[in-house]
């Protein structure tokens, strides 16, 4: 009897076990789910991933406006071939040159300083901050050297700039001289000065875009010279102090009548040195380019009506009979006007041969 009972406690032990035991999983003829069902977040949806884990999303596609990293120091060239390293981006700059100031801008630097000339001729939009270092002939080294410039930039082409180079250099202060005289020079300035800001963008945008305006108009004249000849041309530039013809070469709009095919008559004559209305009635120019210097504009009109337009000779000539004689917009051709060489070349092109 007592083998009876201990058989069955032993019976309900061992079901009582069984009942506890896990269910086997079932098994399924569908293939196995991927670990990951989520659609991909969008390319700017921010992705948590674990520390130290891998992440198996793929990665962005890489900005195509991102602009590469400036590797410092920095060494270019300016135009009078010298090397100038820069140790760090320049953050003060100065420029003594209202054009350059404008082409520093168009680079996608910043200025702390600049010449009277960017307010008064250019115009440019600078906050009260920047600090005006006087006419460009005569910069005040004082305000100058306040300023603390980490770069100045200058002009190849003035005598009390470049004296300047010997000063700067003991100081420590790098100097970049640029020459620009046509669009081909303000090309190289652009790229020099996009090189240190790291804007190719802007290279491509104030620089490559111009030069495709100026080549369709170049191309433009030539197509319309080949039918109309090489118009014959006469370029004055008057000023309170006096009125001088100019040729082909040392001014804005000398270089641009030459690029468009013009035959200027001061080249090579006597009209360079010596202006009078005889010589000019002789050589009878198809038109005439007036293009005023200085800012005292009724001196300049006052100096040209009595060098030649109150001479009764000059009616007669071929140019003011036929309504040919043009006033030129001086921010266009006689200051340079950087990222709107296109322009000027355009509506140049478009006067010399009357479209």
């Amino acid at each position: 009897m007592k083998q009876k009972r201990l058989f069955a406690a032993l019976l309900c032990l061992l079901l009582l076990c069984g009942c506890g035991a896990p269910a086997a999983p079932a098994e399924t003829d569908s293939p196995a789910a991927p670990a990951t069902t989520a659609a991909p977040a969008a390319p700017d949806a921010a992705q948590a991933v674990p520390a130290g884990e891998p992440s198996d999303a793929p990665a962005p596609p890489p900005d195509a406006t991102a602009l590469p990293a400036r590797i410092w120091p920095l060494t270019v060239t300016d135009d009078l071939g010298r090397e100038v390293t820069l140790a760090a981006p320049p953050e003060r700059v100065a420029a003594l040159i209202a054009s350059f100031a404008e082409t520093w801008l168009l680079a996608g630097g910043t200025l702390s300083a600049a010449v009277r000339d960017a307010w008064d001729d250019f115009d440019l939009d600078l906050g009260p901050e920047v600090r005006n270092l006087g006419k460009y002939t005569d910069v005040s080294m004082e305000l100058l050297f306040d300023c603390e410039a980490d770069l100045v930039i200058a002009s190849a082409n003035t005598k009390s700039h470049v004296e300047l180079k010997d000063t700067l250099e003991q100081a420590k202060i790098p100097v970049l001289y640029f020459e620009v005289n046509g669009v081909e020079d303000y090309l190289r300035m652009l790229k020099v000065c996009c090189d240190v800001t790291g804007r190719a963008d802007l290279y491509e945008q104030n620089g490559l875009a111009v030069q495709a305006e100026v080549d369709a108009a170049v191309a433009a004249a030539e197509k319309a010279k080949a039918e109309q000849g090489a118009p014959r041309i006469l370029l004055l530039r008057t000023a309170a102090s006096g009125i001088h013809a100019k040729g082909s070469k040392g001014t804005v709009l000398g270089r641009m009548l030459a690029d468009l095919g013009c035959e200027n008559i001061a080249d090579g004559s006597e009209l360079l040195e010596d202006l009078s209305i005889e010589r000019i009635i002789e050589a009878d120019p198809e038109r005439i380019f007036i293009v005023r210097q200085g800012n005292d504009s009724a001196g300049a009109e006052k100096t040209l009506r009595e060098a030649l337009t109150d001479n009764p000779a000059w009616a007669g000539l071929t140019a003011v009979r036929e309504g040919r004689v043009h006033m030129m917009d001086r921010s266009l051709y006689h200051f340079k006007p950087n990222n709107r060489w296109g322009t000027a070349y355009a509506e140049l092109e478009a006067i010399l041969y009357d479209k």
